[in-house]
């Protein structure tokens, strides 16, 4: 065992040796093996992007020393990982179907990693054989090595992963030969056969610096051309110095040994039958509109299957119009055109999905790619293709050459000449022989859909030619047969023809309407009157709305003017009509006429009022105003019309200077006319207007507002709420300016009192207690008219100390029965197991104590009671509650009487300490309900009341009664706290 580790050791040692110098060789040597790419023949893809069915078998066999003088790869099935797996290709196998449409293929990349040769690493195994395997003619077993490779688990892996449809498609399967290659058996010096899809390859021995391929191993791999990189991979052939250790292939070293049970990579050899193959390409297709680009070196080609009788289309191409015409047959994958060719340095491709019938020009092609030079289709690879993503292989159509024959004229026929205000037709006829479309399209000029008036129109028709048709330079076209105006032969092999059709016919004038008639001022100028320099016409394609026209203004048609006379004229002058070029008069008379008024003289603007006329309580100013500049106005007061005479004012009547004062009597309603009218010499006077106003001035008594007297139409109702909640009064009267007094009787003897703050029509208390059941309140109502007093509403107040529902049962912690001394300074504290959080009071013989009366802090809860409160308190035994807001805690307490004495009377009428007051006035209540009505703190007044103190009458028994109680509290309060410090 220690010689074994020993040996590990040693293996390790050269095996990380020889890794460094893996490592380094390649960076010495210019790094990752590459495949060697043969030189295009012209425009001739290269073969190692593009190889026929021949070339697989022979282009990339090794030479004799194993040494590739043109490598080749294919891509076929996955590997473990789901990638496409590649593979070198090494030519046909002259050992599988006579050598005949087969390649061998040998795995470029690992198809499978962590693969052991055999896990089983005891001296002997058994071998199951077959019959003429090299055993005998029979089937058999016999005993062997470990490192046999036809028991092997490598060989198991390789035929598991043959049949695995994650590696290979069950079609994928079906194109793989099996191969049957030869063995050694080092325990039984035996040769032997094993038949298998995938193999391993074989060595001559350790250290060697190539391996073998095929039937015969005949196909040397040399490692400088095939493995000169990447992991170390298993080789068939068995080490002959241990029966634990078989062959490997050390990539850029050596063919080297390793431990059966190591996982390495597994690169195995296969055949593909080539019968069913067209070529293998390195184009790619396009999935989806169009794909192109270079071949890089190196990039591996697919398989293309022959696509006979899959329906997959058909494509032919025109070496001379540079056409290709690809149509798609009825198969529903999608089918992509394929073109490849080399521009004399590089391959190149391009590829285009086809959905129904195209043609694709070599321009296309080369904008493309952007080549420098012309492709010459004959010199490339042209094919329809499809892949079955199910088989995961794709099949292919080639291209045939459309043999063509040339279109030296064509004629076009069926299209309606353009008519104006006619729709333009839209296709053409042409029957001539070679020409694919016989119902041609039109595309117009101008584009216009129905032709319109004295328009020139040309008619552009392009026609493709049938398959094994082309037109030529020199095609000759007629149109209507009539020769074509311009014959265009396009680049992508079409012919447009192009024809320019006469002007369609003039629009049709059928009437001219006659301008407005217009107004102008006495003494304007013809030239000046702004007449219509064009009349509106109409026409019978609506071309045209408008013509010039021209007026006679020395011959009216009727009428006269003459500017020297100041009343209104009417003259009508005639006018001359021009059509427009585009127009035909169409026999239409082109004459018109306009009507022109004159103004008389002008009328001066009739006077305006300011303020305007109307009642008002106030004496005015009346101003009076003409929108007539220079105007005079003269007017009267007392109704008159104004007069004047030879220029001046007569009678009543007095030229305005100034504004004019209309005044009234107090307590009368006095009205004053005023007539007034505006002249100016050379223009017509102004209409009279009338302004009537009227001074209506009441007595100086001012009014009386009217006050509407308070009454109450809501009454407040009686309110009934818990300790410790406040109530609320609402009242709602009709009246004027309403002042609102809310008060209260307190049943004190005091009588109603206001509450201060208290004037709204809703007044809610403050927080009340207990004292204030039976309070009375009132409110007031009031304003100048009067006061109105509502009904009384009574307040019930009942206690809230009910626990809520589900409530906890507290305990006391701290000072159960303990005892106070009257007249101590010290004060009594009780502590409750309750939160502080949910505190809600605190009662003593069932009545609830003021706030003002103790203290609380936390911890539980702990409530010390005030000295002087405990001094109004009885002598004797008391009862003693925490109230929370979901429970309680209860305990008692005792009062004893100071040994000092005291004045303080006894209780002597049996009440037990109650309140004394014949009269169960409180001492203290709610401050909102103070005989003064001042509100204040709730936490000093609003609160439970402060009894008296009573006295208690002395007894020796009741003394000693007392002081037992007292000590066994406090023995039992020393008892409670050990029992705690104790846990």
């Amino acid at each position: 065992m220690m010689k074994l580790k020993h040996n590990f050791k040693k293996g390790m040692a050269f095996v990380l040796t020889f890794a460094m110098i893996a490592g380094l060789v390649p960076a010495m040597s210019g790094g990752a093996d590459t495949v060697q790419a043969a030189t295009g023949s012209g425009t001739e893809p290269s073969v190692t992007a593009y190889a026929t069915k021949d070339q697989l078998m022979t282009a990339f066999t090794p030479d004799a020393n194993g040494t590739a003088t043109t490598k080749g790869k294919l891509v076929f099935g996955k590997n473990s990982y789901g990638n496409p797996q590649e593979w070198y290709i090494l030519g046909a196998d002259s050992g599988v179907s006579g050598g005949k449409d087969n390649t061998i293929i040998f795995a470029a990349s690992p198809i499978a990693t962590g693969q052991k040769f055999n896990s089983y690493t005891n001296s002997k195994i058994i071998y199951y054989y077959e019959a003429n395997a090299g055993y005998g003619d029979n089937l058999g077993n016999i005993e062997v090595y470990p490192n046999h490779y036809g028991a092997s688990d490598l060989r198991v892996a390789l035929k598991i992963m043959a049949t695995n449809g994650s590696y290979f498609t069950t079609t994928e399967q079906g194109l793989m030969n099996p191969t049957t290659v030869k063995t050694k058996d080092t325990k039984n010096n035996v040769t032997y056969t094993t038949t298998d899809k995938l193999y391993a390859l074989a060595a001559d021995g350790y250290k060697s610096t190539s391996i073998k391929a095929g039937t015969s191993g005949s196909t040397i791999l040399a490692m400088s051309s095939y493995w000169s990189s990447g992991d170390s991979f298993w080789l068939r052939s068995p080490y002959d110095g241990s029966k634990g250790s078989a062959l490997c292939a050390w990539t850029d070293a050596c063919v080297a040994y390793e431990y059966l049970n190591t996982g390495i990579v597994a690169r195995p050899a296969s055949n593909l039958k080539l019968s069913s193959v067209l070529f293998a390409s390195a184009a790619k297709a396009a999935s989806s509109v169009e794909t192109y680009g270079r071949i890089t070196e190196g990039q591996p080609m697919i398989l293309r299957l022959d696509g006979t009788g899959k329906d997959i289309g058909t494509v032919t191409y025109n070496t001379t119009t540079g056409n290709i015409k690809a149509v798609k047959g009825g198969i529903s994958q999608s089918v992509a055109l394929v073109v490849q060719g080399n521009d004399g340095t590089d391959d190149w491709f391009y590829s285009k999905t086809i959905v129904a019938s195209e043609t694709i020009n070599t321009s296309t092609i080369k904008s493309a790619l952007a080549l420098s030079s012309d492709i010459d289709l004959s010199a490339c690879k042209i094919w329809l293709e499809t892949t079955d993503s199910t088989e995961n292989l794709t099949y292919a159509v080639n291209a045939t050459e459309a043999a063509t024959s040339n279109i030296i004229s064509v004629a076009i026929t069926d299209i309606d000449t353009p008519a104006a205000n006619t729709a333009l037709d839209t296709s053409a006829s042409c029957t001539t022989t070679g020409v694919s479309s016989t119902t041609p399209q039109i595309t117009w000029t101008p584009s216009d859909s129905t032709a319109g008036y004295n328009t020139s129109y040309t008619a552009s028709i392009t026609l493709t030619a049938a398959t094994g048709y082309e037109f030529t330079d020199s095609t000759t076209a007629t149109v209507l047969g009539n020769n074509a105006t311009i014959i265009t032969k396009n680049t992508d092999g079409t012919l447009t023809v192009t024809y320019a059709f006469p002007a369609t016919a003039k629009d049709k004038l059928t009437s001219i309407t006659a301008p407005q008639a217009i107004t102008v001022a006495n003494g304007t100028a013809y030239d000046a009157m702004n007449l219509p320099a064009t009349v509106n016409i109409v026409t019978e394609g609506n071309t045209a709305s408008s013509a010039q026209v021209t007026w006679d203004t020395t011959t009216p048609e009727s009428g006269s003017y003459d500017p020297a006379v100041l009343t209104q004229q009417t003259v009508t002058l005639n006018g001359m009509v021009a059509c427009p070029d585009s127009i035909d008069a169409n026999g239409v008379s082109l004459s018109t006429t306009i009507t022109i008024t004159i103004s008389a003289a002008g009328i001066v603007g009739a006077p305006t009022a300011n303020p305007t006329a109307g009642t008002y309580s106030e004496n005015q100013s009346v101003a009076l105003t003409s929108s007539t500049v220079g105007a005079t106005i003269y007017y009267t007061t007392d109704g008159s019309e104004p007069t004047i005479t030879g220029g001046a004012p007569d009678g009543t009547t007095q030229q305005y200077t100034a504004p004019i004062a209309v005044t009234g009597t107090v307590g009368q309603s006095i009205t004053t006319t005023i007539k007034a009218i505006a002249v100016q010499n050379g223009m017509q006077d102004s209409s009279v207007e009338t302004f009537t106003y009227t001074i209506k001035q009441d007595s100086q008594t001012p009014d009386v507002p009217v006050v509407t007297a308070p009454s109450i139409t809501t009454q407040p109702g009686n309110a009934t709420v818990k300790a410790g909640e406040t109530a609320t009064f609402t009242i709602a009267a009709n009246g004027t300016d309403l002042t609102y007094q809310w008060k209260i009787d307190r049943n004190d003897g005091n009588g109603w009192v206001n509450i201060d703050g208290a004037t709204a029509a809703s007044y809610t208390t403050s927080t009340v207690d207990i004292s204030c059941n039976g309070f009375k309140y009132q409110c007031v109502v009031s304003n100048s008219a009067g006061t109105d007093t509502s009904n009384t509403a009574v307040l019930t107040v009942t206690e809230n100390t009910t626990p809520a529902p589900g409530s906890v049962d507290y305990e006391i912690l701290d000072g159960a029965n303990t005892s106070w001394e009257q007249n101590s300074d010290g004060s009594l504290s009780i502590r409750g197991s309750g939160a502080i959080s949910k505190f809600v009071g605190v009662k003593v013989d069932g009545n609830l104590v003021d706030v003002k009366n103790y203290t609380v802090k936390e911890g539980s809860t702990i409530v010390t009671l005030k000295a002087d409160y405990l001094n109004t308190i009885s002598v004797g035994n008391h009862t003693f509650e925490i109230i929370w807001t979901d429970g309680t805690a209860s305990t008692r307490f005792a009062v004893s009487k100071s040994n000092s004495g005291s004045d303080e009377p006894k209780d002597n009428d049996g009440n037990n300490g109650k309140n004394d007051n014949t009269n169960n006035t409180p001492a203290t209540v709610p401050e909102d309900k103070n005989n003064n009505g001042t509100s204040g703190s709730q936490t000093d007044d609003n609160q439970q009341i402060t009894s008296p103190k009573t006295g208690d009458n002395s007894h020796t028994v009741l003394w000693i009664s007392l002081l037992e109680v007292s000590l066994a509290g406090l023995l039992s309060m020393i008892y409670v706290r050990k029992k705690k410090e104790n846990k």
